[in-house]
This record gives structure tokens, sequence and C-alpha cells, in this order.
């Protein structure tokens, strides 16, 4: 074997950083048969030579294997106009080619080659200092900030007089965003096998018809799904019958946005955004057409809080104004699918090949994913269905922010700082829209993108429909909380009372239903914690400082549930309670510090759970009662 490892770090400057690596493992070819040079030696000349050539040639690859990074910091902060921005990029890839099996028939086979692509943007936009740039906005932010003193002197400064307070108590209000930051993730993957070309000295690759294969940008990551098609256009890629395993790709992108709002001093809100797509390809180049399958997931934040709320019990017979909107979307978004395919012909491979689209030979079906996905979106979202998105995946553009608010500001009222050493008031929400999975139709024949046709079981027509066929979809939903409050007394006493409500929206384009399960939690805790609290040893004694504090934690809370779930019938538009449940759940515990490495701990929980909508359960009630020691061996 001749393995060969080469290794490059480049800091080119400060900012900019490289890496790259690479290693071949090959083997030195020699003639089967004995190897003596007394009594061979005609054998032994020829074996010799082969030696020499395959040693001249570096041997023949097994694997080759490459890896390139590059980290560059933008020079942002060396700029004074730009030193509130700071960002930096990432890129990483990697490249393998492996050598494929040699049959004794002589079939080619080829070999395999995989790479791998990863792009990171990271950027941050502190606003603070943006407008601290400007001396007025700086005083209005030195004013409204936790360690600002009013001047002894108010006669002689200029905050004394009401119009400059009113003008800083705007310029505070209008520099509300203090903070926004952005990640960009996009990542790429093939694995192609059926490989012809072997693997080269220089990055892996070899010379064939006047070009470097795989070529430099299969090698650096650099290539999309086309690559497959050039490949196959330059004989690249092994045809027959030995090579079954299918080109493969993964591709990822996800976006995270979050910002920060302080309109006020101790008032915080927090926006988040994100947009996930994960996407997989199957191609068989091998045969004719070149036959592909596509697959993944999706994700991303909206905003669906205007239907939370919403009243539904068993006696306005669980009626949903919002599901109602949802039935009716389904002709407005019926006829808006339909209209894509005003002027299209029918593809090669179907039974009206080349005729231009007719709805008599068979049109959108009202309850297909193309149209009850963008009308479920419609109208849990609460935007007119003649306007909204038709695509089964919103664009970047089309994710909402989430948020969470709090609020600490109680705690420092007069009235309330000699009995609370904080009050804080929090609320949350978070709603999410998912594709847990989706599919290709095997039969798909695409005219325009991701639309075209697939035949109709029944009467043979082609029927329009969009590529991919997706079992369900749901909307996460979730107020958590939607109102709590949690304190801190002044003699280490803690509380906290919530209120948190949870939705999930199943919608089974399967079964033509929409599953609605709902919770709501209120809960209510307490917690005191006694410092140095000798329970075992002297307290008189005293501690040195390598001894631990033997601290006394005590907790107590009191959570109640209740779920529900409901199944709504697209077609007939009827509900039904299908589960219920109430749960009462109280919780006690005392953690003792016996040592730095020894906790001591009793607790006590107890559970009632009671259903609502059954015919099989009962109510059910567990306790638990225990001491528990955790021995730790980090500290």
């Amino acid at each position: 074997l001749w393995n060969r490892d080469f290794a490059l770090r480049w800091d080119l400057t400060k900012n900019l950083r490289l890496n790259f690596t690479s290693a071949t493992h090959a083997q030195i070819e020699e003639p089967y048969g004995v190897v003596n040079k007394d009594l061979y030696p005609d054998h032994y000349t020829a074996w010799k030579d082969s030696v020499r050539r395959s040693l001249l040639s570096l041997g023949t690859p097994i694997d080759y294997q490459q890896t390139f990074n590059a980290t560059y910091k933008l020079p942002f902060e060396k700029i004074p106009l730009t030193d509130w921005i700071s960002s930096d990029l990432r890129f990483a890839s990697s490249y393998n080619w492996a050598r494929g099996l040699a049959l004794t028939d002589g079939i080619e086979t080829g070999n395999t080659i995989t790479n791998q692509r990863s792009i990171d943007v990271n950027g941050r936009f502190n606003l603070e200092t943006l407008y601290n740039k400007v001396p007025f906005l700086k005083n209005a932010n030195r004013r409204f900030s936790a360690s600002y003193r009013k001047p002894a002197d108010n006669k002689q400064n200029p905050e004394d007089r009401w119009a400059y307070k009113l003008a800083q108590y705007a310029a505070r209000l209008a520099m509300s965003v203090r903070n926004v930051s952005l990640t960009y993730k996009n990542t790429y993957a093939m694995t192609l096998p059926g490989f012809r070309p072997e693997a080269g000295d220089l990055f892996g690759q070899k010379k064939r018809g006047g070009m470097l294969a795989p070529g430099l940008g299969f090698a650096f990551g650099m290539t999309g799904d086309s690559y497959i098609d050039q490949a196959l256009e330059r004989g690249w890629l092994v045809t027959n019958d030995s090579v079954v395993t299918p080109a493969t790709t993964n591709a990822l992108e996800d976006v995270q946005l979050r910002a920060t709002i302080e309109p006020l001093r101790d008032f915080k809100i927090d926006l988040t955004a994100m947009h996930t797509r994960n996407s997989s390809r199957s191609v068989q180049y091998m045969f004719d057409g070149m036959p592909e399958t596509r697959s993944g997931n999706f994700t991303m934040s909206i905003v669906s809080i205007g239907s939370a709320l919403e009243g539904s019990s068993a006696r306005n017979g669980y009626r949903s104004p919002t599901f109602e909107r949802f039935r009716r979307n389904l002709d407005i978004m019926q006829q808006r699918v339909e209209a894509q395919y005003v002027g299209a012909r029918y593809p090669q491979g179907t039974s009206l090949a080349g005729q231009p689209f007719d709805p008599a030979n068979g049109t959108v079906s009202k309850y297909s994913p193309d149209v009850m996905i963008p009308a479920f979106l419609a109208a849990y979202t609460g935007k007119d269905a003649a306007k909204s998105t038709l695509s089964l995946f919103p664009g970047i553009l089309s994710m909402m922010p989430n948020w969470r608010i709090t609020y600490s500001g109680l705690g420092k009222l007069p009235f309330l700082k000699n009995t609370f050493r904080s009050v804080n008031l929090n609320h949350a929400y978070r709603s999410s829209y998912t594709i847990g999975s989706y599919n290709t139709f095997q039969s798909f024949l695409s005219y325009m993108g991701d639309l075209g046709f697939m035949d109709d079981v029944q009467t043979g027509n082609p029927v329009p429909t969009s590529r991919f066929d997706i079992s369900m979809v749901a909307i996460n939903e979730q107020f958590s909380p939607l109102s709590g409050i949690d304190a801190t007394l002044q003699n280490g006493l803690t509380a906290k009372l919530e209120y948190k409500t949870t939705r999930v929206l199943n919608l089974s384009l399967a079964a033509l239903q929409l599953v609605e399960t709902a919770s709501r939690d209120f809960v209510v805790g307490i917690g005191y914690k006694l410092m140095n609290f000798h329970l075992f040893s002297n307290r008189n004694v005293k501690n040195s400082q390598s001894e631990v504090s033997h601290d006394l934690t005590l907790r107590a809370d009191v959570s109640f549930r209740n779920q529900s779930a409901l199944a709504r019938d697209i077609v007939q538009g009827t509900t039904q309670a299908t589960s219920g449940n109430r749960a009462l759940k109280i919780s006690c515990s005392a953690d003792y510090q016996l040592s730095k490495l020894l906790t001591l701990r009793v607790y006590y929980d107890r559970q009632q759970n009671t259903p609502l909508v059954s015919t099989t359960a009962y109510p059910v009630v567990s306790a638990d009662f225990g001491v528990s020691m955790k021995f730790s061996l980090t500290r």
C-alpha cells in the first residue's frame, strides 16, 4: 500500500482562514505468481517491472478523501460607520472517491463519488451602538438605562426642560428595536455510483476527454442536481445492468431570524422566525427517462392567533367559524389552482399527449393536497383565500415572527420593592406549520416545474396535480404561557402562576378530516431555599472556605390540565369529540446538599386523571413517594 496524506492550514489574514486536507489510499500492483529471483528470473523481472511502473504512477487508488474549510469574518468592526454590524461566513466541503467492485467477467460497475458542502452565514446588528453615534440619541439611551442617576444640579441641566424630556421619550420609543440577528444555513450532498473515471493525484482529479473528472466544482461542493445530467452526457457514468443503485442528493435550507425590542426599560419583546426545508432526490439515471423520486419535510413559523381562543364546546355542537371558513375556501382554491393549467398541453406519456388541457377530461380535485393545504393555511392564518399563496411550501418571505414578552418593572415600584426582590410578567406565543414528510407521485409527468399531470385510476385520463404526495400537514400552536407571573420575595420565597394553552391541528388528506387537539394548563408553584441549613452537623462550627454550604431547597407545584380532541369531517362538515381528559398533579420535593458530591432528595408526586369522553376508560389516581441520593463525580 502507498498512502499519502496532505494538510494545509493557511491564515491568509486575521479574518480569513483556510484549511485543506486530502488523503489517498493506493495499492501497488504486482503480478500473481511466485517471486523468486534465482529459480524464476524471467518471472522476477516481469514482477519487478510491474512494481516499478506502479510505484512511478503512485499506485492504483483505492479511495480518495478531501476536505476544505474557509471562514471569513467581515471587517465591519474596522469601519466606524459599520462597527455595529458583525458577520461571519463559513464554507465547508468534502469529496470522496471510492473504487468499485472488479467483477471477474469483465462487467463494468464503476466507482462511487460523493460530495458535500455547507454554507453558514451569521449576521448580528447591534442597533443600540448605531443609535449611540448620534449624541442626542446616546443621551436618551443613557437616561433610560438601568444605571442612570439623575444629576444633582437640576437647574443647569437641559434635561429638566419638559420639551427636551418629551423629545427623549419619543426618541427612546423610536429606538425600540435594540438588536437583530440572522442565521442562514445551506447544505447539499450528492452520492453518484457508477462513475467511470479514476481518482487523480491533484484534488482527486483525472483528465478524461480533455476535462478534469469529476471536476473541481464537484470536488469543492459547487454543484447541483444538474451535475448528474452533465456527467451522463460526458460518458462518465456506467448505464448497464450492473449499476442498480440510484444517484441521490440531499439539500437543507434553514433560516433563523431573531430580534429584541425594548419599547420601555424592563419591557422586553423577543421575536423569532424560522423557515426550514429538507429535501432529498433519487435519480435512476441508468434507465430511459431518468425516473426520479423526491421526499423531504418542511417547517415554517406562522401566526395563527386569530382562531386560537375561539369558543368550541358541546353546547354549540363544537362549532368552529374558522373550520367553516376553511371549507368555504376549498371552492375558491380549486378555481385558483385550476386556473394555473389554462393554456397547458398534456405532456408526452399521457393518453392525451399534445392536446390542450380540457377540464372535461379531468380537473383538479376539491380534496386534493393542492387545494386543501392552501385553503387550510389561509383559514387558520386569517388570510384572504383569493389572495393567499397557492404554494404547499411557502417561501422565506412568508414566515411570520413568534414572540416572548417579559416585563420586570413591577418589583421596582415603591409600594412593592420593600416586599419583592423581583416581579416578572411573562407571555409567549409560538406557532408553526409543518409537513412531516412528502414524496412524489410515481406516475407524475411535469409540464411546468412542480405542476403536471397524473393518470386517473378510474378513467385513465390525465388529471392536473402537483408533484408531491402529502398525507398530512399540521399547525402546532402554543401559548407558553398565555399569561404568567413569577416573583421573588425579600425573604427568598419564590412563587409562580401560569396559564398555558396548546393547540395542534392535524389535517389528514387521506382521511379528509381535521383532528384538533387542545389542552389548557393552570400551574401554581412555590419554592424556598434555606441557605447553610445544618440538618446533621453542628451549626456553631465555623465553615472553612472549602466547605460546602448545606442548602435546603423546598419546592411545591400544583398543575391542572384539561385536554380534548375533536375530529372534524371536511366533507360532511360535522364534528365529533373523540377524547378528553382532566389531570390534576401535585408535586413536592426537598433537596438537601450533604456535601460537594452528594445530594439527598425527598419527593412526593400525585396525579389524578379523569376521562371526559370515553366508554372504556375510568378515573385513575397514581402516587409516588421516595428518597433518592445523587452522587456527582464532576464537581
